[in-house]
């Protein structure tokens, strides 16, 4: 458990959190190197290819992890993983969230 002025964070907290960061790291087109603690962020990079999740304990293997794998392969897999993450490809269903919540607010 850490305590960030008196901010209490544990597991349940690192398992779910999405740092504004990570999506700098995204729009910037900046693979992401992350912890496999922080859960949440590690299962996107995984599932979308965005970068490294580095296995707990393994934090002095990462330039290794780094080396193994080429520039151009790590940059076309984030891309490919990025797009598909684009709110572009959502705007549609968010409109239409949004359509429907506001003519549900309007009923009586």
């Amino acid at each position: 458990l850490y305590d960030f002025a008196n901010t209490k964070v544990g597991r349940d907290h690192l398992s779910t959190i999405l740092p504004t960061k990570f999506m700098s790291y995204l729009e910037g087109g900046l693979p992401i190197i992350v912890s496999e603690r922080l859960e949440a962020v590690a299962r996107y990079v995984d599932d979308y290819r965005l970068g490294i999740v580095v296995p707990d304990g393994r934090q002095d293997e990462v330039a290794e992890m780094i080396q193994r794998r080429s520039y151009d392969a790590v940059m076309a897999d984030f891309l490919d993983g990025r797009e598909k993450l684009w709110v572009n490809d959502r705007i549609g269903r968010l409109e239409a969230f949004f359509q429907q919540a506001i003519v549900a607010g309007r009923r009586p």
